[in-house]
C-alpha cells in the first residue's frame, strides 16, 4: 500500500454517487486521491426517463452504462458493484424479489464491505446518511451496512473467518 490518501464510497444505485457526492469525488480526485465506488445495485428498478431508449429489460444496463460514465469525468478510477438487485420504492413489487438489496443478508453485505475495507484501508469513507436520504430502502440499507461493516473492520476479532470482498 503506498502513502496515497484513499477513499471509498459505498453507494446504493447508479447516480447516487453523482447527487450526493459527485462534487466531493470530483474534487478528491482532482487532488490525486485514490478513490473507489462501490455501488450495491445496477438501479433495475429506477424510473425510465421521458424520452430514453431505456426499456425495463435493458435498465440496469443503462444506468452501469451512466455510472461508468459518470465516475469518469468524476476523475474516479475504480468501481466494485456488488451485484444486488434495486429494491425499489417502499411498498413495491421490487421489495419482494429475494434478489432485492434490502432482502440480502446483513451479514453477508456487511461482511463483504468489511473486506474491501480492509483490503482498500481507506482514510475515509462515504456513504448514504441513515435515513437514506428520502427514505429509499436501498439507501437506508446502504448506510446501515457500512457503518456497520466500518466499526467492524477496525477490529481484528470481528468478522475474521470468511471475509470476502466482491
Amino acid at each position: 500500500m503506498t502513502s496515497q490518501k484513499r477513499l471509498l464510497a459505498v453507494f446504493a444505485h447508479p447516480d447516487d454517487e453523482t447527487f450526493g457526492a459527485g462534487s466531493t469525488l470530483a474534487r478528491y480526485a482532482s487532488e490525486g486521491v485514490d478513490i473507489t465506488v462501490v455501488c450495491a445495485t445496477r438501479g433495475e428498478a429506477g424510473e425510465i426517463a421521458p424520452g430514453s431508449n431505456a426499456t425495463s429489460e435493458i435498465l440496469g444496463d443503462v444506468r452501469e452504462a451512466e455510472l461508468r460514465s459518470a465516475l469518469k469525468i468524476l476523475g474516479v478510477q475504480s468501481l466494485i458493484l456488488l451485484g444486488y438487485r434495486d429494491s425499489g420504492m417502499a411498498g413495491s413489487e421490487d421489495n419482494k424479489s429475494p434478489l432485492a438489496f434490502t432482502n440480502a443478508p446483513i451479514s453477508e453485505v456487511v461482511r463483504r464491505l468489511v473486506g474491501l475495507i480492509r483490503e482498500y484501508r481507506p482514510h475515509v469513507v462515504i456513504t448514504m446518511d441513515l435515513k437514506g436520504g428520502y427514505g429509499h430502502p436501498d439507501h437506508i440499507r446502504v448506510a446501515e451496512v457500512t457503518t456497520q461493516a466500518f466499526r467492524e473492520a477496525v477490529d481484528p476479532s470481528a468478522l475474521s473467518e470468511g471475509v470476502a470482498g466482491p
